[in-house]
């Protein structure tokens, strides 16, 4: 008896998920806007804009300004940040892959 309640049970679960399946939250990245233009942003004034969901890859940020900018769903990937300044920035739902570099 045992054995059938929990075959029963499984089987109700199946049911359930395939009538109602379960949304899935992923990132993609068609949905970024690629960093586009001279991958040298060295210094470059960012402060105060909206740069929701852009990507910066492979780009030099050294001592760039993101002080009080919108980087909401933006990504960092295999950029230089060194100095960089985002106080204040909202990087909510964002993403950095970051590398350490000693010396």
């Amino acid at each position: 008896m045992m054995k059938f309640s929990r075959l029963l049970v499984s089987f109700v679960l199946a049911m359930v998920l395939f009538v109602f399946p379960l949304s899935a939250q992923a990132a993609s990245s068609s949905s970024i806007t690629r960093s586009v233009g001279d991958p040298e942003f060295k210094g470059k004034d960012f402060s105060g804009q909206s740069l929701v969901g852009v990507e910066y890859t492979n780009v030099n940020l050294e001592k760039a300004n993101f002080s009080n900018a919108d980087l909401r769903g933006g990504v960092f990937n295999g950029s230089v940040l060194k100095q960089a300044n985002l106080h204040g920035a909202d990087f909510s739902e964002g993403i950095a892959y970051v590398r350490l570099v000693l010396a």
